[in-house]
């Protein structure tokens, strides 16, 4: 599988009118990918709230790879934000024993999601909603959040470095069939 680090063709894109441009990354480290990783993404269709990108490979190794990404709004982009915040301050200080690690929960049941909930023209249908996203009919509790923070903050995971641990009750999955 190639790197992460493929490109949009230009390391532009537009999007919601905007154009958009990614800096370049023209060194894999480990180079285990030929020059395939080299490739550029190419937009194949976009809408206001998504994009399908697409990009092909036919060096030694012939592969390739389509993705929907959905583009809603600036939550989207913080998260990706923070996941490379956490990948950078990872490579930064690794050799300092410093482990960096990030926590992507799903729904928990907090007085914040109550409200939104009870905001909602019908309640009890729009919990039921949220509740039948997740493949066990439930959203997690704050222990339970609290309970994956403490292991990757423990000693028990000591290899662990770079990493988003997903706490969503199999949400992600669900999402991305």
């Amino acid at each position: 599988m190639a790197p992460l680090c493929n490109r949009l063709a230009g390391n532009q894109f537009r999007f919601g009118g905007r154009a958009y441009s990614l800096p370049s990354n023209t060194e894999d480290p480990l180079y285990l990918h030929g020059d395939g990783w080299l490739a550029d993404w190419q937009i194949e269709d976009q809408s206001p709230s998504a994009a399908t990108l697409s990009f092909g490979h036919d060096g030694a190794f012939r592969y390739g790879a389509r993705q929907e990404v959905r583009l809603e709004g600036k939550t989207l982009v913080a998260k990706h934000a923070l996941l490379g915040l956490t990948k950078s301050l990872t490579l930064e200080y690794a050799n300092r024993s410093v482990r960096v690690n990030a926590l992507a929960p799903g729904y928990v049941e907090t007085q914040k999601t109550r409200d939104w909930w009870n905001s909602a023209p019908d309640p009890d249908k729009a919990r039921a909603e949220t509740l039948a996203l997740h493949p066990s009919g439930r959203i997690a509790q704050p222990s339970e959040i609290a309970k994956a923070a403490l292991f990757m903050i423990s000693d028990e995971p000591p290899f662990m470095n770079g990493s988003c641990l997903v706490v969503d009750g199999g949400l992600s999955i669900l999402q991305h069939a």
